[in-house]
């Protein structure tokens, strides 16, 4: 998953609560396409390589993360 990595830079609580601004309906999942281009396109522009870690999703484009119902992520 996604946020396993960013553990080692950031708070736990700060990276769900990033995760969860591209958590349209609150359901736990992201749109990877979205957050790619918002990562790539918006505010502080990450490069493709990095935008690419992201990775490709479910096979809908959807990509999970810990939010406050599905638990946290295991350190």
């Amino acid at each position: 998953m996604m946020g396993e990595h960013l553990l080692e830079l950031d708070p736990e609580e700060d990276i769900v609560d990033a995760f969860s601004c591209f958590d349209d309906g609150d359901k736990g999942v992201v749109d990877v396409k979205e957050m790619r281009k918002f990562l790539g396109e918006l505010g502080d522009r990450m490069e493709d390589w990095e935008v690419s870690l992201a990775g490709p999703g479910d096979s809908q484009g959807y990509d999970s993360y810990p939010s406050d119902d599905q638990g946290r992520v295991s350190r």
